[in-house]
């Protein structure tokens, strides 16, 4: 859960969604802190068109689909034509969310050309500590990395230490693929 907070701040700072529960359009709305951030283009306040803003919601949407490829580029073109027509304030603005989807992208990439729903499990031990690493893939996709240690003091051997393992985190996470 708290991947998904960090991904979906991220997300709305990038694409410049709005955080807020407004209804649009509204009329008795200041300007909150993330306009004055340069997190969100003031939809409430009309200061952004609403197909405009309705492109950025898209944008977010088709990144989080897994069509990478298209938003980067789409990104790379605006800010090569705000440099070409001399705003380079602007570009800079699309250079660095360019390179943010782009380093967020690379950590999502397909990992497998299935579309199952696959947790991948490892495991290490070294004299009675143990330490679990599990990779939470959808539909291809790593969407979060999940880690703890553990303790083996009985000399448990790893077969079991992983079966046990397995058993103890699902019974407190559910959605098991």
């Amino acid at each position: 859960a708290k991947n998904v907070r960090k991904t979906i701040r991220f997300l709305e700072k990038t694409f410049q969604i709005r955080s807020c529960a407004y209804k649009l359009p509204s009329r008795r709305v200041k300007l909150c802190i993330y306009y004055q951030m340069g997190y969100c283009p003031g939809p409430c306040e009309g200061l952004i068109r609403p197909e405009e803003y309705g492109k950025n919601v898209d944008r977010a949407i088709r990144f989080m689909k897994g069509k990478y490829d298209d938003v980067l580029e789409e990104i790379e073109e605006k800010m090569w034509k705000a440099a070409q027509e001399r705003k380079f304030e602007v570009a800079a603005l699309y250079r660095d969310q360019w390179r943010a989807l782009q380093h967020l992208a690379e950590r999502r990439r397909i990992l497998s050309t299935s579309t199952e729903n696959l947790d991948v499990m490892g495991l290490v031990q070294k004299g009675s500590i143990g330490a679990v690493e599990i990779f939470h893939l959808r539909e291809g996709h790593l969407v979060e990395e999940s880690f703890f240690l553990l303790e083996n003091p009985l000399g448990k051997p790893v077969p079991a230490l992983l079966s046990d393992s397995i058993k103890r985190f699902y019974q407190n996470h559910p959605g098991v693929p």
